[in-house]
């Protein structure tokens, strides 16, 4: 069983596990988990269990070898994570921490990023100010008395349970983010911007606590409101995240999905998006542990491809098994293809969450007049009319008179551009964030900037970031293409000064599952997504007034949704159910959305799970279904035949009958057959599909029973050289009127142990990776090369790039008459691409080794290794287009933490990558690379 396997390639190599992005990890920072004895945590238990007397022992130990360290955090619940996080004065130390007594392993601090939003279209983009418009509520009592007719509320059911008086009282939900204005109106109890009712009983914010200062600094204090620029986007995150929760709003129709819940909030990003560091979460989740919070909400992450290379992993699961539900945020680099889960979301506990597109958008109407005589009208989206000093009727200035060029004003625009301060902006989509493009026309006086999008996709938002100018928004494709088209014939005008606020619906892609959720599968095969929320166009509370609320994108905005639905859930059903049997009603009850509105494809389950969640089926379904998802592993590790068990928790008898609803297959490579990573957005389609049949296919279940359920799935033909991923919905179709739920699965059409490791297709300049490269990147092809190793010019370096992942990589300094033959040849041709490669140091790379051989993993002989240079993990993929560099420096640091000098010599470069699925002690477990000969003579 995969399970097995993957057990034991953990236990092979957890000691030495090193993050391999490092441009991602603070200097210094390293997370120590500790051996202990004991430390319950049961469901349902919010009991912390603390002891410091290993700390304690710790910190001893730091003092009696003289070693210089700052204590960072202290993890002292032995029900959650059991360690301590440091900063080293001396990098070198490093080996200190592994040879302490208790340490179970170390892991270096990694800085973990907020999911801001995502445009529709595949390019980064800010968000827009959202103000008072004529469709806000006269109170919030409108809606306590069952008046919701919010958008996301009414896609998801939540405004059916408002209308029957469930707004989540007695709740406790924590945020996790970058703090929170508890002055808004919104968010302290209706009364009135710039007051507070911070912490007192009944007030909306109930509590928190903050890990991080605006300056990103660590500290720990009671203060939650962020003090930022209000040119600073990030720093109203949280603030909008928090009211999709609970606001009230009174001037706004965006009501929170339990105003009643009493929200804390967890404070671990500064201005500018600065902490959000591993062990800042780590420490604001066992504070909401110990605070007893319900449900938690997290809308941050970074890449990974094994949920369990993470020390996070560990305390959100542990929370989970004490009773707390925790919403996680997939992400939104759906353009990055497959393979790209998050972390925290890829923890095998929480609630990882996609998104869907609202149905609904709205905008303001502008006509539009040519010198010609043509006249139109349009609707730019925005959430906010633009707001204007005098004259409101303006001539358009088209920054490119070609339709749809990919980037643009992605540069500063030409010297020729006429001064902008007179006109509106006209430009395309494409090639930069739409915050980029409005900063540029900025530059040349413009106030007002319109951006069109691609054929297909609703308008997307803007200019959060520029508050309150230059005023930005987005058109439609068409209107776009009309406006360039008057251009063309002569003069073309603008006029705002009837502007009307209107919502319309959004028919390409409401409903459909956004483009900008990540294909969340990871590198077990694990399910990286559980449900979806509406993510896209979502209206909530921002921060200082500046304005008091904003339209955004992301799977950080559905996120939330999905918290508030998980405490509107257990508002009602009370405290019967544990995090694990909630998640499950949520997925088997949620809907399953297709790709787009035009292709009627159900979209992949690795990117939205069971679907989009229906609240008041989740609540009210007589039935009850586990496991919540079948994970099938490729086919080498097939586990197509699987058990799942149907609870009748109803009053009356059901009838099922089972049925199979295959989604769309997406494919990890290009059909070139050279291991080419699809990215960019990837289409689903209706092939290479499994076929799926059950045992019974229809059965009775009484109230109260249960039935088991045989389900034999048989996978599509392997296809390795695209390697698709299929999946689909298993279908227990009920008499019950809401009895009928799903099972997702999930699974790969080929065997991961035969993806090649290494990128070995030829470069734009001609040169098959791996290369060894010396000054100004120029590929070594000969054994003739003299370093002096006195600086990165004199010294050779290897370059790379991974097709998927390596779990364990090892790079050596050989002798040059080593026998070792590799699998890769590597380049023989050209010079060196270079597109600012990601690089590493023997330093950086030898710091987190754990010191064991590493002859034992494969046929080098330990007699050929001059220097174990590095030992680490490979977490990202090709999708990332960056090779990695390697460079030779002496001194280095060897794996016990000392410095160590190269001897002059001839030698080799040896790199070694376990190949996935596979035990490093199997035959042919890794592929390799040798490079050619090169001579150390210092001078």
């Amino acid at each position: 069983m995969l399970g097995l396997l993957t057990f034991f390639v953990l236990q092979a190599i957890s000691a030495s596990h090193v993050w391999a992005a490092t441009g991602d990890i603070v200097p210094g920072a390293y997370i120590i988990k500790f051996h202990h004895n004991g430390g319950s945590s049961n469901t349902h238990d919010h009991t912390a269990q603390v002891d410091d007397s290993v700390h304690t022992a710790f910190e001893q130990y730091m003092g009696s070898n003289k070693i210089d360290f700052a204590t960072r955090f202290k993890f002292s619940d032995k029900t959650l994570f059991y360690g301590q996080s440091v900063t080293l004065e001396n990098e070198h130390d490093v080996q200190a921490l592994h040879a302490f007594d208790n340490t179970a392993a170390v892991y270096p601090v990694r800085r973990v990023k907020m999911h801001s939003h995502r445009p529709m279209h595949h390019h980064r983009h800010r968000a827009v100010p959202f103000g008072k418009r004529d469709d806000a509520p006269n109170s919030v009592g409108g809606t306590a008395a069952g008046n919701d007719t919010f958008s996301p509320h009414a896609m998801t059911g939540i405004d059916q349970l408002h209308a029957s008086g469930m707004f989540g009282k007695g709740i406790k939900v924590g945020v996790m983010d970058s703090g929170v204005d508890y002055t808004h109106d919104a968010l302290n109890g209706n009364i009135g911007y710039n007051q507070s009712c911070y912490g007192q009983p009944g007030c909306p914010i109930a509590g928190g606590r903050s890990f991080t200062d605006d300056a990103g600094n660590q500290v720990q204090s009671d203060d939650l409101r962020p003090h930022c620029p209000h040119d600073d986007f990030e720093f109203g995150h949280g603030t909008h995240t928090t009211g999709t929760i609970v606001a009230s709003p009174r001037d706004r129709n965006c009501p929170g999905v339990v105003p009643q819940a009493s929200a804390y909030h967890y404070r671990v990003f500064g201005c500018g998006g600065n902490g959000g560091r591993t062990d800042d979460m780590m420490a604001a989740a066992q504070q909401a542990g110990h605070d007893g919070m319900d449900v938690l909400s997290i809308s941050i992450g970074g890449p990974i491809l094994w949920s369990e290379a993470d020390p996070m992993t560990e305390m959100f699961n542990s929370l989970v098994r004490k009773g707390m539900s925790i919403a996680v945020s997939t992400g939104n680099d759906g353009d990055k293809g497959l393979w790209y889960a998050s972390t925290p979301a890829a923890a095998d506990d929480v609630v990882a969450v996609g998104a869907v597109a609202n149905v609904l958008l709205s905008g303001f109407t502008a006509d539009v007049a040519s010198s010609g005589g043509d006249t139109k009208s349009l609707v730019y989206q925005t959430g906010n009319a633009f707001a204007f000093n005098g004259t409101t009727k303006f001539p358009v200035y088209a920054v490119s008179k070609t339709l749809n060029i990919e980037d643009d004003a992605c540069d500063e625009l030409p010297d020729d551009t006429p001064d902008l301060s007179g006109h509106v902006a006209l430009i395309g989509r494409g090639g930069c964030g739409m915050n980029v493009k409005a900063q540029n026309a900025a530059k040349k006086g413009a106030q007002y900037v319109l951006i069109y999008n691609v054929p297909g996709r609703s308008p997307g938002t803007s200019d959060g970031n520029f508050w309150p100018l230059p005023r930005s928004a987005g058109l439609t494709f068409e209107d776009g293409a009309a406006i360039l088209d008057m251009l063309s014939k002569g003069d073309v005008t603008i006029d705002f000064s009837n502007s009307k606020a209107v919502t319309y619906q959004d028919k390409g892609t409401g409903g459909a599952t956004t483009d900008f959720t990540q294909y969340a599968i990871t590198m077990e095969l694990k399910m990286g997504v559980s449900v979806t929320g509406v993510g896209a166009f979502i209206d909530s509370t921002w921060v200082d007034q500046s304005p008091n609320y904003v339209i955004l994108q992301g799977t950080s905005m559905s996120c939330p949704q999905v918290a508030g639905a998980l405490a509107l859930y257990k508002s009602i059903k009370g405290p019967g159910e544990d995090p694990y049997q909630i998640r499950s009603v949520m997925v088997s009850t949620a809907t399953p959305a297709v790709y787009n509105n035009t292709l009627q494809v159900i979209d992949s389950v690795a990117r939205q799970g069971g679907g989009l969640i229906n609240v008041p089926k989740a609540v009210n379904t007589p039935t009850r279904v586990w496991p919540d998802r079948l994970e099938l592993n490729d086919t080498q590790f097939f586990n197509g035949t699987q058990t799942i068990t149907v609870t009748n928790i109803g009053k009356d008898e059901q009838q099922f009958k089972l049925a199979h609803l295959p989604a769309g297959t997406v494919y990890t490579f290009d059909d070139s057959n050279k291991n080419i990573i699809n990215t960019g957005y990837i289409i689903p389609y209706n092939k290479d599909q499994a076929q799926v049949s059950f045992d019974p296919a229809s059965f009775s279940v009484a109230a109260g029973q249960s039935q088991s359920v045989t389900v034999k799935i048989q996978h599509p033909n392997d296809a390795q050289g695209t390697l698709p991923v299929y999946s689909g919905y298993v279908q227990l179709q009920s008499s019950a009127d809401i009895g009928s739920v799903n099972v997702p699965y999930i699974g790969v059409a080929g065997a991961m142990s035969k993806v090649p490791i290494f990128n070995a297709t030829t470069n734009e300049d001609g040169n098959q990776l791996p290369v060894l490269v010396g000054a100004n990147q120029t590929v070594i092809k000969d054994d003739n090369q003299v370093f002096t190793l006195a600086d990165s010019d004199n010294s050779p370096s290897l370059q790379w790039q991974v097709v998927l992942g390596s779990k364990l990589v090892y790079i050596d300094l050989v002798n040059a008459n080593t026998t070792f033959v590799p699998t890769n040849t590597g380049t023989t041709t050209a010079s060196a691409q270079q597109s600012q490669p990601k690089v590493r140091s023997t330093t950086q790379c030898a710091r987190a080794s754990s010191g064991s051989s590493s002859a034992s993993a494969s046929t080098l002989p330990d007699s050929d290794i001059v220097a174990p240079l590095s030992k680490f993990e490979f977490d990202a993929h090709a999708g990332d287009f960056t090779p990695d560099v390697f460079t030779v420096s002496s001194p280095y640091t060897d794996q016990d933490g000392k410095n160590q000098t190269i001897p002059d010599g001839t030698y080799r470069l040896a790199i070694r990558a376990l190949r996935l699925f596979t035990l490093p002690d199997a035959p042919n477990a890794f592929e390799s690379y040798l490079s050619p000969a090169f001579t150390v003579k210092k001078a």
